[in-house]
């Protein structure tokens, strides 16, 4: 499969970039919509309701979240992968089929 290696890491405006300290280089890997826009909005006074403010400040907690999400992929890509070598066997099964049905996923194939 090919995609940027990990590790990844999030930063506060929603950028997805390898993680330099780890990797020694920095790459942009994803970024989310309007994260800047709205982290260049928080603590400051604007025209918009409190209801408004609080409704966009939880879409942007929601999505800081899924950058974290997103930059823990490839570490949780390889983990499974890991995991799958361990438990050829398939001893714990629902534990196994979920590992490979989301190994599928990111490699772009079908649930199995």
């Amino acid at each position: 499969m090919n995609y940027t290696k990990g590790p990844w890491r999030a930063d506060s405006f929603g950028i997805i970039t390898t993680d330099p300290l780890k990797s020694g280089y920095c790459e942009q890997v994803a970024e989310l919509p309007n994260c800047f826009i709205l982290n260049s909005l928080a603590g400051r006074h604007n025209p918009l309701s409190e209801e408004t403010q609080k409704d966009m400040s939880a879409w942007y907690d929601r999505t800081i979240a899924n950058a974290r999400l997103i930059a823990a992929a490839p570490d949780m890509y390889e983990a499974l992968k890991h995991y799958l070598e361990l438990d050829k066997d398939g001893i714990f099964t629902e534990t196994y089929n979920m590992a490979r049905n989301a190994i599928a996923k990111a490699e772009g194939r079908s649930e199995e």
